[in-house]
């Protein structure tokens, strides 16, 4: 057993730094997606709300030139 106690430890010692380095990057990618996310849900809807002022900006204008009268009566 001591002739492979000199190469068992540090083996061990190598899969246990390996198991926790990899569990703890999935778990971080796991959060960095979650943020991902729920970023580029925010980031949509400010797309939406500004897509919809403008809409309603636009229909105002329009709703107001389609009101006037382009000639004087007569």
């Amino acid at each position: 057993m001591s002739r492979y106690s000199k190469w068992l430890s540090p083996l061990f010692f190598v899969l246990g730094i390996s198991v926790v380095s990899i569990s703890f990057y999935h778990s971080a990618g796991d959060g960095l997606r979650q943020y991902e996310t729920m970023h580029l849900k925010s980031i949509s809807r400010e797309i939406r709300e500004i897509v919809r002022a403008k809409q309603l900006e636009l229909e105002t204008k329009l709703s107001t030139y389609t009101t006037k009268q382009f000639l004087p009566d007569a």
